[in-house]
């Protein structure tokens, strides 16, 4: 086909020196185009941009924080059926783009893990301020023993910051699997897993339930899915890709509607997949909306308990006490992440 040989030409030109000729590389060179020979086969596949890449994942930092937090509504109101599990694979999510993100890293050294740990800290900073303040000088409560109830419950003071203690652990465990493994770099992926279920099997031991357990196994998800990219999106850009695409699908929903014992552990790790695949296949989508939105995602995740704490529960008006929750955490997240930008600023300055 004209297409393919066209490509060819120009991949294969040793200097490209004219306009005309780099404009044509750039052209093909980013357009995706499925070429089929005589016998229907996929002959030649043309490719650019469209893997799973880190900024693939800007639309979903944006958004997630906030089906969460309808999920959470959910739970205080009732208002919402479509949340109640939503939490769950949000979660998993985020914990899929973190396993991506640091099997995509070269090199993991313990400075990079402690810079990363930093990174996840630096948001629960001014929320806990707030939160023990606001505890304190409204609600009368006993500092030590409001510290002491929310580590025993698994937070860091905040409501529903149990999240970023399993992604701190989840990199400490990365960063030991990778050293482990550093000559034998086949046997990552299973020490990787015997991890995971190990945090697993702690959890249950420790009476966490539903998503502390489940959720991070997206973790593996996500590390298959940086090692094996090139080959799993090479299979799932064919036309026969897409069929196995929509049976992957299919079966993630059949799971999903029809649960068995241990269906959720099998359902977190495909929908994972998934939503990456289907995210990979579509061009890079962000405006400026999305940019605020996912500058301030862990902000939105840290706030959203201090907007349940000053908003009193409203199960007769569940839509204006939703609103009410999503715009006070909107409103302390900026805040928050004016403050840390200025802290990092200030920091990197000194």
């Amino acid at each position: 086909m004209h297409i393919v040989k066209e490509y060819k030409r120009i991949i294969e030109y040793k200097g490209v020196t004219t306009e005309k000729e780099t404009k044509k590389y750039v052209f093909y060179n980013h357009t995706i185009v499925i070429c089929f020979d005589r016998n229907h086969n996929i002959s030649v596949f043309i490719r650019g941009g469209q893997t799973f890449s880190y900024s693939k994942t800007k639309l979903l930092k944006a958004t997630l924080p906030f089906i969460i937090i309808f999920g959470h509504i959910y739970q205080h109101t009732g208002y919402g059926s479509d949340f109640k599990v939503s939490g769950i694979y949000c979660v998993a999510l985020f914990f899929f783009i973190s396993g991506y993100g640091l099997e995509k890293k070269s090199a993991i050294n313990l400075k990079y893990i402690a810079t990363r740990i930093a990174k996840v800290l630096l948001p629960l900073l001014v929320p806990v301020c707030i939160y023990l303040t606001i505890q304190y000088s409204a609600f009368d409560m006993d500092i030590g023993a409001l510290v002491k109830d929310s580590l025993i419950h698994y937070n860091l003071i905040v409501p529903y910051s149990w999240f970023f203690i399993t992604l701190i652990l989840l990199y400490v465990v990365f960063f030991l699997c990778r050293a482990i493994t550093i000559k034998y770099n086949k046997l990552l992926i299973p020490l990787v897993t015997f991890a995971l279920c190990s945090i697993s099997a702690l959890y249950l031991k420790c009476g966490l339930q539903g998503t502390y357990h489940i959720s991070n196994f997206a973790f593996l998800a996500g590390v298959l899915m940086s090692k094996y990219e090139d080959s799993i999106m090479a299979v799932f850009h064919m036309a026969k890709g897409r069929l196995m695409l929509a049976v992957l699908l299919l079966i993630t929903l059949c799971v999903a509607l029809h649960p068995f014992k241990g269906s959720i552990y099998i359902n977190v790790f495909l929908y994972s997949f998934a939503v990456a695949i289907v995210l990979s296949l579509l061009k890079d989508f962000t405006n400026r909306f999305i940019n605020f939105f996912k500058d301030m995602s862990f902000e939105l995740y840290t706030c959203q308990g201090i907007a349940f704490l000053l908003i009193p529960c409203d199960k007769t008006q569940p839509l204006t006490y939703a609103l009410s929750i999503i715009t006070a955490t909107i409103l302390l997240a900026w805040m928050t992440s004016k403050i840390n930008h200025s802290l990092i600023k200030g920091n990197k300055q000194a």
